[in-house]
């Protein structure tokens, strides 16, 4: 079983066969997805989910956490083949993968796969950067924060989601550097 942690820090668990599927939280909505690059054997996920990208802003699912794990790469960008698909005009078929560094507590370096606007971190263009808590990760359309669970301090600060926290004027910054 798999620990989905979200918001409020309601506890849950869900089976390994859930990746790639969204839970929404009963007591805080917060909406929380699975994923990972392989398939898992039953119970052996257990503490692997420990890092978490949250969408705080883009064309939508606003506010969704998606929960990092397994071994494999897992690629990114708006082909429905992509582990991870960020559907929208600016997001490359194959914009990124997020590569695993490290176990326990996860360490987790995104690498650009030559998309046409490239990767931001922290409003700087980066080829690959390894995630730190806070990053904020922008690709294409969506501005993403990196966050590793296993922090206690961590999994209570959720990031505040949505363009009235200034998600938006960031994302055009990075936008307009990405389109010149």
């Amino acid at each position: 079983m798999i620990a989905v942690s979200c918001r409020c820090a309601a506890p849950r668990t869900v089976a390994e066969n859930s990746i790639g599927q969204a839970f929404v939280c009963k007591t805080c909505g917060t909406t929380t997805r699975l994923t990972c690059a392989e398939r898992l054997k039953a119970g052996s996920g257990d503490g692997d989910f420990d890092a978490a990208l949250t969408i705080i802003f883009g064309p939508d699912r606003i506010g969704e956490r998606i929960q990092l794990g397994g071994i494999p790469d897992i690629q990114i960008g708006k082909s429905p083949d992509r582990t991870l698909c960020l559907n929208a005009p600016a997001v490359s078929r194959a914009h990124a993968r997020l590569v695993r560094v490290d176990f326990g507590p996860s360490r987790w370096r995104i690498v650009d796969q030559r998309s046409t606007n490239g990767i931001f971190v922290n409003e700087r263009r980066i080829a690959e950067h390894t995630l730190q808590e806070g990053d904020v990760v922008y690709i294409g359309n969506y501005v993403l924060q990196f966050c590793n669970a296993v922090s206690r301090e961590a999994s209570q600060r959720q990031p505040q989601v949505g363009p009235e926290f200034g998600a938006v004027p960031s994302f055009e910054v990075a936008f307009k550097i990405a389109s010149a």
